[in-house]
This record gives structure tokens, C-alpha cells and sequence, in this order.
């Protein structure tokens, strides 16, 4: 996303724009309008200004050839899994040409873990016998969630090709890793820190991988992870395929594509920076002591949407539960110096949608794919135009 004149982030935290007042009507305004700050809500609502999208990907395919490009031993997983089509993403991915590096451009959602897997499952079955115990796939992920939740999605998807698809992240039992590792695996996905860490010592041996996944690539090198980055793909064969996925192409992915890919195949799944078409952005004037009232408005007018909450700090989110907590609205947090179980049960919870409201830190909630949220509300501004998009 570019913010121009129509959205641009203050210093102060509002937002300036186009003014547009948004009438409740008599009888739908929560008592806490009236009764906690007598504030009234003004609202520009933005559907696709200039500069969001600067083209739409292909419609996807429908009918009888939907699946073709679908890999004949996976067409029977993706249909179980209620699949009549596939995403444009997942079509241009099977389309490009096999073995070639490819460099995508793609929003959480687009449906690139199932792409990517796609062509796991299409490539793998093609390749002479490995000539260690080590996995033919490596894929890296920002966070301990992301991770899990790729090595879920292609789990079910190459089942029925008995490959096996393993984790390794922080937070979890090292010793619990390195079982699991001398077991086997054709695919192993894991964060930047952990995997870097077990190839140094050898319990991933990198002699036979054939294909390096980077998931969320910005963020990665956001999170600081160019050393641990590179100290897996200094070891994998020269010979090997390189996909990169990554939301925003700032010049630390470009430098780090260029160095580790050949002759890559732009895939534009969604243009770099550009936020999705399908959101109403609504902007809500408030005093900065009138935040906490605002946002409570917004929640008792909608109790049972799945709400995601952004704050910029942890401190600040785990005040934030705090007090709605206080006021009997259930809420969750989601921040990075959560242990891995607590991190895992809160998902599950709001996922499950027991709670319906999860206040989180940028870092955190980053790549989670949660179907069913319909809000995302920012209590701070993000700091610039990308966190606006990730978020």
C-alpha cells in the first residue's frame, strides 16, 4: 500500500482523511457511547483508493479443467479438502516453468503454502534417491506459528505420497527436535534461529536438499534473521531451486533474492505493497484519552465478530487485555514473549472462537491465517506503510 493524501499516519495517532460522519440511528447506540465519554463516531470509509491495486490477478479457473494443473496423486487431497478450483496464485506457481526459481508476491490467504506444496508434491517424486538422511525440502518461516501452521497445510497435502513434513522452531525441546530429525524427513520447515542452529551442528544435513522455501521473507530480515538466513543457504547445493514468498520486495529482499537465486520468475499474486481490494478502511477520529472508549464502542456494536486488535507494544497489549478483561470482555493475548504452549492455546481458543477478541503485537500476529475474521482494529498507527499492509 502507498499512503497518500487520503491516509496518512500522524504523529499524533489520528489519521487525517476525508470525513465522513456515520450516524448508529435512534436506539442502536451502546449506553457507553452516552454514559463513558459521549463520544460519537466519524468514520471515512476508503474501498480501493488509487494506488491499492495497480492490477487484479487472473479470475480463477472453473469447470471441468479447474484442478488440471493439480498433480495427479494430490487431486484426490485437494478435492477432500473442498477444493473446486485453484487460487490465481496456486495457478501461476504450477504454471511457471518446473525447476525454475520463482519470486512471489502474495498476501496471507492467497493460498501459496498449498501452491508451494503443489509443487513439492510435482517435483520430489522426480528426483533420483537421496544419498543421506536428510530432507530433499527446507522451508523457513518467521515465527514458531507460521511454521506450524505450513507444516500442517502441506502435511495433509503430500500424505498421499508418504512424505514426511516435520517442524523444528523455538521455544520448543531441542532434544525434542533432534528425535524427530534422525527419524527422517523429506520436508523440514522451521524458523530462521532453530534451523540455522541444527544445521551448524549437523542434525540437518543439507547435502541432498533440492529446494529452499523463504516464507514471509521481509519479515525474517525484519526480525533480524540475514545471519541465520544465510548460514542455512550457504550449505545447501548450488544446484537447487529457490522459491522466495514475501508480502513487500524492500531492497534487503531484493538483496538477498539476488544473491541466492537464478534467473527467478516474478509471480505477482498481489502487486509489492499493495494491501488487499476486498477491505472497507475505516477511519474513526478520536482524542488520544478517548482511545480506550472508542475501541469498546467498536466492540459492543459488533460483540460477535472474530476481532484481531494491533498494538505496537506488548506492554501495551497486555494492558489493553487487562482492561477489557475488567470490563467482562473477553479478550486474548498474542505477543512474543508468550511460551510456546500458552502461544498455541491462545490460537486454538480464538480460532475455535471461544474468545472473540485477540490483542496482538505486529511481530506476533504476523502471516497467521485465521479464516473467519472479520476486524481488525488498530489501537496504535502502524509505523509505516508495509505494517499497515502485513496488518
Amino acid at each position: 500500500m502507498r499512503v497518500g493524501p487520503e491516509m496518512t499516519p500522524s504523529k499524533s495517532g489520528v489519521v487525517p482523511g476525508p470525513r465522513k460522519p456515520r450516524s448508529p440511528g435512534p436506539g442502536s447506540t451502546p449506553a457507553i457511547f452516552r454514559e463513558r465519554s459521549g463520544w460519537t463516531p466519524a468514520a471515512a470509509v476508503i474501498k480501493g483508493p488509487p494506488g491499492f491495486m495497480t492490477n487484479s490477478p487472473p479470475e480463477p479457473e472453473t469447470g471441468s479443467d479447474a484442478l488440471a494443473l493439480v498433480p495427479e496423486a494430490l487431486r484426490g487431497a485437494i478435492e477432500a479438502r473442498g477444493y473446486t478450483s485453484l487460487t490465481p496464485v496456486q495457478q501461476a506457481v504450477l504454471a511457471a516453468e518446473p525447476g525454475r526459481d520463482l519470486r512471489v508476491s502474495s498476501q496471507t490467504g492467497s493460498g501459496k503454502t498449498v501452491a508451494f506444496g503443489l509443487v513439492i508434491g510435482r517435483t520430489l517424486p522426480t528426483l533420483p534417491p537421496a544419498t543421506k538422511k536428510g530432507p530433499r525440502v527446507l522451508v523457513m518461516a518467521p515465527t514458531r506459528e507460521l511454521a506450524q501452521q505450513v507444516r500442517h497445510e502441506l502435511a495433509w497435502l503430500l500424505a498421499p505420497l508418504n512424505l514426511r513434513v516435520l517442524s523444528v522452531t523455538g521455544g520448543t525441546s531441542v532434544r525434542g527436535d533432534l528425535v524427530a530429525l534422525r527419524q527422517g524427513a523429506e520436508v523440514v520447515v522451521g524458523t530462521p534461529g532453530r534451523l540455522a542452529d541444527h544445521v551448524r551442528s549437523g542434525a540437518v544435513v543439507c547435502d541432498d536438499v533440492a529446494m529452499v522455501i523463504l516464507d514471509e521473507a521481509d519479515e525474517m530480515l525484519d526480525m533480524g534473521f540475514a545471519d541465520e538466513l544465510a548460514a542455512v543457504l550457504d550449505k545447501v547445493p548450488s544446484e537447487r531451486s529457490m522459491h522466495l514468498v514475501s508480502a513487500t520486495f524492500a531492497s534487503a529482499v531484493m538483496a538477498l533474492a539476488n544473491r541466492y537465486q537464478r534467473n527467478p520468475q516474478a509471480i505477482m499474486g498481489t502487486p509489492p505493497g499493495d494491501a488487499n481490494a476486498d477491505i472497507d478502511h475505516v477511519i474513526h477520529y478520536v482524542a488520544r484519552d478517548e482511545r480506550l472508549d472508542a475501541l469498546v464502542n467498536l466492540l459492543l456494536l459488533a460483540p460477535a465478530e472474530p476481532t484481531l486488535i494491533f498494538t505496537r507494544t506488548r506492554e501495551g497489549a497486555a494492558e489493553l487485555v487487562r482492561l477489557l478483561r475488567e470490563m467482562d470482555l473477553g479478550a486474548l493475548l498474542l505477543t512474543g514473549d508468550l511460551d510456546q504452549q500458552e502461544r498455541q492455546r491462545t490460537l486454538e481458543s480464538f480460532r475455535a472462537g471461544r474468545v472473540r477478541v485477540l490483542v496482538a503485537t505486529d511481530v506476533a500476529a504476523r502471516g497467521l491465517d485465521v479464516p473467519g475474521i472479520t476486524r481488525v482494529i488498530h489501537t496504535d498507527p502502524p509505523e509505516d506503510p508495509d505494517a499497515y499492509t502485513h496488518r
